[in-house]
């Protein structure tokens, strides 16, 4: 047994066997990363993976729903957001903390997500044998981080065994720190059914999802609203997620006088049970990596129109119609769609069946045999098979 003091807090660890498995967060948040953690830890929990989820932030009651196979272990209450000299010092507490528990632990391999927590756990793991991968879930180059964890990225990005990312842009920015070789492209996975547009009676629904932040353009969503038709004609809009702009958002909706037609709600597990029979989900996004709201919401039959900052998927969905997919920070174009799609498209009855071919890839059986990659060994000592054998089913 080992005893660990950080700041005054006491952990004991006990270790009984190795490992397969150590995931590593923030903590779990309602966030797009949280969930992909989420959908892959219980599929492999499921498949017998012995996995322990790292929390390094004590966030109270987590988001989201861990298998109980899953061990979740909190190694600190402090914060990752660091500044100031005393901040330096928390991450240095931080990562005595990880590192102790994987020297009693030792996994085979640790998995982490998030731009900080990824180079706390390059410094975590070096010289301890263990095989370390790194997640990027956003868009690198767009995405705000500080000075100082942007060249702590650069310096340590090169100690892991593999790179991860979901958005393909990402490989060209990353080439410079990591070998063309240890980049690779997950795909999020979804797990939920499909449904079709005519599946369930519609309401006259605008649907946005995602954190109340600049990134996701909710500011320009609020004003093209106010100017639409189709405010008129009945149809509201509901904004779900928790942020820094809850503030400023509800300022302009007060300011524009829509209190009565927008509504901002705060996020909650049953979110497609509540808001499933929404008709459209607009996702106004200055930048995104891989979000898997605009993945669900397609999956519950939702007719989606996205910016060009979307990445990947803005790609896909013009491909079915480019009238799906406006300018990013072009008011005036997402308010005419807006009106083109609520008064004339959808309200017409025509809507686009073909954009579940778009879920291919994301679909559970199909993405996970590529996550399976990452943990080949352990596959390979419960199952006897090598992950492209070995077949997920989603139902």
């Amino acid at each position: 047994m080992l005893i660990v003091i950080v700041r005054s807090k006491l952990y004991l660890y006990t270790s009984k066997k190795e490992k397969d498995v150590v995931v590593v967060l923030p903590g779990l948040t309602p966030g797009g990363a949280e969930r992909v953690v989420t959908i892959v830890l219980n599929d492999w929990a499921r498949r017998g993976i012995s996995i322990t989820l790292v929390l390094l932030t004590k966030t109270g009651n987590n988001y989201y729903d861990v298998a109980p196979e899953v061990e979740v272990v909190t190694l600190s209450d402090l914060t990752v957001k660091y500044r100031k000299t005393l901040s330096k010092i928390r991450l240095i507490n931080n990562i005595c903390a990880l590192r102790n528990y994987l020297r009693t632990n030792r996994p085979k391999t640790l998995i982490s997500f998030l731009p900080a927590i990824n180079v706390i756990s390059l410094l975590s793991t070096r010289g301890l044998g263990i095989h370390t991968i790194v997640s990027e879930r956003n868009h690198i180059q767009l995405r705000q981080i500080s000075r100082f964890w942007r060249v702590m990225r650069w310096l340590t990005y090169r100690f892991a065994d593999l790179v991860t990312i979901n958005l393909e842009s990402n490989r060209a920015i990353l080439n410079h720190m990591v070998s063309r070789k240890n980049i690779l492209h997950l795909p999020n996975p979804v797990d939920m059914p499909i449904q079709s547009f005519e599946d369930l009676p519609r309401k006259r629904t605008i649907l946005a999802v995602g954190r109340l932040s600049k990134q996701k353009g909710y500011d320009l969503l609020i004003h093209a609203y106010a100017n639409c038709k189709c405010r008129l004609e009945g149809w509201n809009l509901v904004v779900v997620g928790d942020g820094e702009d809850r503030y400023y958002l509800n300022r302009i909706i007060q300011d524009l006088e829509l209190s009565s037609s927008i509504e901002l709600r705060s996020p909650t597990k049953t979110l497609w049970e509540e808001l499933g029979d929404s008709s459209l989900f607009v996702m106004p996004s200055r930048f995104e990596g891989m979000p898997n709201a605009l993945l669900e919401a397609i999956a519950k039959g939702l007719v989606p129109l996205v910016s060009d900052g979307v990445g990947d998927l803005a790609n896909a969905i013009s491909a079915v119609d480019p009238r799906l997919v406006f300018p990013s920070n072009a008011r005036s174009q997402l308010t005419q769609s807006l009106d083109w799609l609520t008064l004339e498209q959808i309200d017409a009855g025509m809507t686009y069946p073909q954009l579940v071919q778009i879920l291919d890839p994301y679909l559970l059986r199909n993405a996970m045999p590529l996550w399976d990659c990452l943990i080949t060994d352990c596959l390979k000592e419960i199952h006897g098979e090598t992950p492209d054998k070995y077949h997920v089913d989603s139902n």
